[in-house]
């Protein structure tokens, strides 16, 4: 393989994006920042953390088009909440790194059940994205309730829905101790 496989993970609120934005602004060479359609929580056309931090980013509405869009010379490409993409981007991610495509993606390992984040219309997950690696950076955050390492993400409300684009009203981090299942 000739590009690199990485991804930043971690529970809500640990600064993966934080970490991928950094990641970006350190970036001298020629790269690429995509981000799923589907997350509209601040701005379409930005990652942004959960405090304000943002970078420009395109908005990608399907593998297909993020593949596309991807083999367009860059040599670094950028995906925040890789979770929202469908099974297929794990055969994408690996056809750019074998055409020297340094891919870095940034998303959930976890949903709220602390189940595998499945990847949208496959029983594929990201655990299966941890598979072909190279790197991967693991963040915490603090717990909500004791400030201690935060490993979960906490759903504060039930709903229904697995997947909700919602911020600190509906999901807090916690640690093992301080986690409870909805």
């Amino acid at each position: 393989m000739k590009g690199r496989i990485e991804l930043i993970t971690g529970c809500m609120f640990s600064g993966k994006t934080t970490e991928l934005i950094r990641r970006i602004q350190c970036d001298n060479q020629e790269h690429l920042v995509l981000k799923p359609f589907v997350d509209v929580r601040y701005n379409r056309d930005f990652i942004t953390n959960h405090k304000g931090l943002c970078i420009p980013a395109t908005n990608i509405e399907n593998n297909i088009e993020l593949f596309s869009v991807a083999r367009s010379g860059s040599k670094n490409v950028y995906i925040d909440e890789i979770q929202f993409f469908d099974g297929n981007i794990l055969e994408h991610v690996l056809d750019m790194a074998e055409h020297g495509i340094n891919v870095i993606g940034c998303g959930l390992t976890y949903n709220s059940n602390h189940e595998p984040f499945k990847f949208a219309n496959s029983d594929k997950d990201m655990h299966d994205y941890l598979r072909i690696t190279n790197r991967y950076t693991h963040m915490f955050g603090k717990c909500g309730v004791c400030d201690s390492l935060s490993t979960h993400t906490q759903r504060l409300k039930h709903t229904d829905d697995i997947i909700n684009f919602a911020g600190d009203d509906l999901y807090a981090p916690r640690c093992l101790e301080h986690y409870v299942k909805l």
